[in-house]
Order: C-alpha cells, then structure tokens, then sequence
C-alpha cells in the first residue's frame, strides 16, 4: 500500500478515488490484471500473425493482418490509459487513441468490404464434412513435396493413417519407377505449368499397387505464388481391368472378322491386307507375286450326299494340308465355299507353278478321313501373276479365274495359267473388252450457267465400237460374268490416267458404290494422286446403284474426303433412296437427274418437282449440278431456282478428252 501511495500523491496525480477506498489487495489486483491484459492483447497479434505468415494459402490475409493491428493498438492504448492512472501522459494517450482510431475504422471497411465474399464462402464444417465423405483421396503437399493432408479417402485408398503420412514425403507411396513423374509434377508446380489430369500407379501399405487417375491443383497463396498442390485421386483399378477385357474383346472381334470361322484362315478382308501389304512391298523392292486360286472338285456332291458336316469336315482337312505345304511367308485364305486362294510374294511364275502343284497333291494325294473312312479329293487351281497396279481381291480373282477355268475344261485335278486366254468365249470376250487399249475417254463439261465458263469436266468411257461401246452394254456384259469391280476399276483407272494432263478445273469420275466397298479408298487416293493431286477429282457415284445401306459407304467417302477428294451424289430424284443418301452421304456435289430438269421450263408441274428437289439439296450446302441440259426453257427456269452449274448437250457434248502436248525441248 505504501509503493501505490507514492505514486498517488496528490503532488504527482490526482487520485480519482478517494485513498481511503484503495486497498493493497485491490491494487495489486489492478496491476495484475493490467499486466495480463496487455500479455494477452499482444499475444494474439503474434499468434494470428504466425498463423497468416505460416499459411500463405490461407484467404483474406490482408485482413487478418489488420486484425493483428487492430488487436495491438488497442492493447497499447489500455496499457496507456492504466499508466495514466500512475502518470499523466495524456498526450502520448491521445495519439495512441488516435492511430487505433484509425485503424479500427480500417478493420470496420474491409470488414464491410469483405463481407460479401465471406457469406459466400462454405462452412468449415461443410469443407470438412465433403473433404471427409469424398470417396476420392485428397491429399495436399507443400512444395518441398511433403504431405500435409491425408483425408479419410487416401487412407481407405492407400492403407496408410493421416498420422502416419502428414509430414512424411510423397514419395512413400509412390512406386520407384514413378519417382520421376513426381519431380516433373514439381518442377512444373515450381515454373507454374498447367498440369493435365494423368493416370498413374501408387503404391498401397500392404504393396499392392493401386491404379489411380490423378488431378493436380496448385495451391496459391493471397498474392498468386504457388505454395503446394492438392491432389484428387481416383481409383481406376475396375476401369482398367474393364479396358484390358474391352482389348482383349475387340483383339479377338477384329481376328474373327479378318479370318475364316471354319477353317481359321484369312478371309477375303483378311487376305486384302496382305495384299496390299505385298503389292507395296512389290513395288518397292520390284519383285514379282504370284497368286493361285484353289477350287475342290465336286465338292457339291460331298455336301449333297454326306450333309453339310462332313463338307466342313472336308473343308477344314483340305485347309489344313495346302497350308502345311506352303512356305514361310506365302499367304492361304478361304475366300467362300470350296475356293482358297493363295498368295505368295517374292514368286516368279515358274515358282508360282511348282508351289501349285504341291497344293495340288496335297489336297489329292492325303484323303480326308470323315466317319472313318478316307476320302478322296481332288483340287483345280489357277495360277496368275498378279501386277503391281491390282488394288482389290476382286481384281485378283477374276485374274486368277481365268486360269481356273482353263484347269476345269481340260479335266480337272490340274494347274493352268490365267495368260494365253480361256477357253470359255465369255471370257475370252472380256480378254478382249477389258483392256485400256479397248476403251476410249470422253469429257463433257459442267458449266458456270452465269459466265458460261467451264467449272469441271465429267470423264466417261466408251467400249471397243461394236455391241458394246455403251457403257451400259460393257457393264452389263461385265455383271453377267461376275466381274463388274474388275471392268469398273478397269475404266476407273484408264479415265484418270488419261486425263492426268489435262488442267481444265475440276475433274469428276464415276464409280460404282460396290467397287466403293471392294476396293480400299487409299488405292484410289494413290491413282489421284499419280495424276495431279487428290484434291482435282471428284467421285461420282449414282443414286441408281445403291441396293443396299448407303451409310455403308461412309468410311470410305470419309477417307476420300481427308485426302481432298470431292465427293458427288449422281443422278438424284432417280430411286427412292435419294434422302437417305443425301443425308448420310453427306456429298459436296449434288447432281439432279435428267428426269427433273428436261421439260422444266414448259411443264408447270415438272417446275415444281425441280423447285422442292433444289430446294431441299440446297438445304445440305452442297454444290448443285442440273445434268441433260437440252433447252434454252430449261436454262432459264435453272437460273430462276438460283441453280449455277449444269451439263448437257445445249451446253456441250462429250468429245475425246485431249491428249497432252508434250512442251518443246531446248535445242542443243
């Protein structure tokens, strides 16, 4: 009580009480709890400012350190005012007043400022309660790589408890080989890359590994810098045993769909590949190939009088031996019924024969055991060389059939060759008719009806003069000896090998839809591209040749359309599938039938058949091309409908397409 008396002397201070109310107790109760107010008014600053300073990641920084201010000032201010009970510093109390003042009027606006962010911000609770219920393990680390949070997802994940691995390095759980993914995760963190979700494997407690799909988040602190990455994992252990059998289902899809059910070799898709694998490798290295077509000899009677089991029996004997006596590298596939084909690469023709024959006496001299008792058979086969410009296994049949016809009408069980002609006259007139030679190339121009400027030409072929200069009679004659894709490739490649010199626009060709299906699209994209570039022609094909689902022919427009090829639907409004081709055929070219433009501009009712099928092929934004032509009506009426390219006689007839100039030689 004396130590408080003098420092309240009158003298000194004056009391605000009266002495006699004071004390010693109560004073040194003041001064304790003066003292430990102050502790505590400094204490908290420090701690909040820890805290902020150790989470850079924390949000609203600025303003916790306004807190941390706040806080101080107005324990600096109490501790004043108590020292003023002793002495009278009333102007260091004023400005201390003053600046908390201040400062607390800051901490009220950014409050007020801050407020709305704050509403909107979750709960603790709630980020707690999803970051804990999540199925996926979310854990956090620091940019020195070590963990510093582990939810209960990473540990159901990985087995290891959060006590465990906060603190502990990422790289306990990551597998060896991984290592370094994680410090390309780092580095990247560190030069503030985006980071793309990735697949990986991490390491479980028991060591089993664990399939994760994993996305990275940089952690960034008030001012941008990134300070750690939070990383959300997923396990994908069912998905990828799901992918694995989905392979496995598609490995074992694609063999059955490129090999024979029966007999298990190659089928006609099958042997495809491989010849177009080996005519490629023919025209690199400039060696030949030799292809023998295999025909069993009465095999009707084998299914007729036995059944069909024990022709599958036959079948598949007859297989079995032809491939054991082929060599390492030639091809055996069944392409349908009692035929087999075999294709053998680097093979002269006296080559070619001496492997036919083995196939022959295999098949004839080893009888099929079928009910258990033997029996006999016999094979006819047809040998050809196949040439280097053969684009599809249609092609390759009717190459080889000759011969095999030949081996048929001089009594079976025996090799003939495909060269020398066959006896039969239907196909002797083919060997006629089927040659480059035989047939001739005409251009009619498509024109701009506006300028009268020629756009594009159509190319069509003529036959040898005779019967069969129509196109229409050379195919039909064609169909009827089954070799339609052999006569349509045949003046698919004279017309564009003829008008390889030819610069005049664009340059259409026909084409029929199945030699479409039967020929691979970059065997027609090499012949383009030999004449000048893909991006000068245009495939035609005619609505009147569809006979089944045109989305069939999908694939291979897509591949045309990729190397440049123009795409053109012909004669539209022919048949009834005309929309649904226009629609999944999507062509850059729509070329309406004759049937709907002649008589356009004097049959009130044929104009408006013209309109509604103008109309809706406008609506594909597709290039519109009126084909016949006849008639100055006509051309009017096209020009009313906004239609700006057509072709037909009034325009111009079709005439030899011209053959090249060869440009001068400088003279020595």
């Amino acid at each position: 009580m004396d130590l408080l008396s003098q420092f309240m002397k009158p003298p000194v201070f004056p009391a605000r009480w009266s002495l006699e109310h004071w004390t010693e107790a109560l004073g040194w109760a003041h001064i304790v709890a003066d003292v430990a107010i102050f502790c505590a008014y400094t204490t908290i600053p420090f701690v909040i400012g820890y805290f902020t300073f150790r989470r850079p990641d924390f949000a609203f920084r600025p303003l916790f350190w306004l807190f941390c201010a706040f806080i101080f000032a107005c324990g600096t201010v109490h501790m004043i005012e108590v020292w003023l009970f002793w002495q009278p510093w009333y102007e260091l109390s004023a400005v201390a007043k003053v600046v908390t003042a201040v400062i607390s009027w800051m901490t009220v606006l950014a409050l007020v400022r801050k407020a709305p962010a704050i509403a909107r911000l979750p709960s603790l609770n709630q980020i707690t309660a999803i970051v804990e219920s999540t199925e996926d393990a979310i854990v956090g680390m620091n940019m020195a790589g070590v963990i510093t949070s582990w939810n209960p997802g990473a540990e159901r994940l990985y087995g290891y408890p959060a006590s465990e691995m906060i603190g502990s390095p990422a790289t306990k759980f990551v597998p060896d080989e991984n290592l370094g993914e994680l410090e390309e995760i780092t580095q990247a963190l560190r030069s503030d890359e985006a980071l793309d979700p990735v697949q990986t494997v991490r390491l479980h407690k028991n060591g089993s590994r664990v399939n994760v799909s994993l996305a990275i988040t940089p952690i960034r602190d008030a001012r941008g810098r990134v300070r750690g990455a939070s990383a959300i994992a997923r396990d994908i252990t069912s998905m990828k045993r799901a992918e694995a059998a989905l392979v496995e289902l598609s490995e074992k899809l694609e063999a059955q769909a490129l090999h024979d059910p029966l007999t298990g070799l190659d089928n006609r898709r099958g042997m495809q590949q491989h010849l177009d694998r080996e005519l490629a490798r023919a025209r690199r290295d400039s060696t030949p190939v030799v292809a023998v077509l295999i025909d069993l000899d009465d095999f009707k009677q084998v299914n007729d009088s036995l059944g069909h089991a024990a022709g599958d029996v036959v079948l598949c004997g007859a297989a079995q031996r032809m491939a054991r006596c082929l060599r390492p590298g030639d091809i055996l596939s069944r392409i349908g019924g009692d035929e087999f084909i075999a294709l053998l690469p680097d093979t002269r023709e006296a080559e070619g024969h001496h492997v036919a024959e083995r196939l022959r006496l295999a098949v004839s001299d080893n009888p099929v055991s079928v009910g258990g008792r033997p029996l006999k058979l016999s094979a006819s086969l047809g040998v050809a060389t196949v040439p280097e410009e053969s684009m599809s296994i249609e092609e390759l049949l009717d190459l080889s059939r000759h011969g095999l016809s030949r081996s048929k009408h001089a009594g079976k069980n025996r090799v003939a060759f495909s060269h020398g002609g066959a006896d039969e006259a239907a196909l002797d007139d083919m060997d006629t008719l089927l040659r480059p030679e035989s047939l001739s190339v005409l251009w009619q121009p498509i024109i701009d009806l506006d300028s009268g400027l020629v756009e594009a030409h159509e190319l069509l072929v003529r036959g040898p003069e005779g019967p069969y200069h129509n196109p229409y009679d050379l195919f039909r004659l064609a169909i009827e000896r089954n070799l339609l894709t052999t006569a349509d490739l045949l003046c698919f490649k004279t017309c564009v090998q003829r008008a390889a010199g030819c610069s005049d626009g664009r340059l259409h060709v026909n084409i029929f839809p199945g030699t479409l299906l039967d020929t691979p699209a970059r065997r027609l994209i090499e012949h383009f591209e030999a004449a000048g570039g893909a991006s000068r022609f245009c495939i035609e094909i005619s609505e009147q040749q569809f006979l089944g689902d045109p989305s069939s022919l999908c694939a291979p427009i897509a591949e045309l359309k990729a190397a440049g090829v123009s795409i053109a639907l012909d004669d539209v409004g022919f048949g009834r599938s005309s929309l649904e081709a226009l629609l999944v055929l999507e062509p850059d070219v729509i070329k309406i039938d004759r049937a709907f433009v002649h008589g356009a501009g004097r049959d009130p009712g044929a104009r408006r058949r013209l309109e509604r099928l103008v109309r809706t092929a406008r609506h594909l934004s597709a290039e519109i091309v009126a084909e016949g032509l006849e008639n100055a009506s006509d051309r009017e009426v096209l020009l009313e409908l906004g239609v700006r390219h057509a072709q037909g006689f009034l325009l111009g007839r079709p005439v030899p397409v011209p053959v090249p100039v060869p440009a001068p030689q400088p003279q020595a």
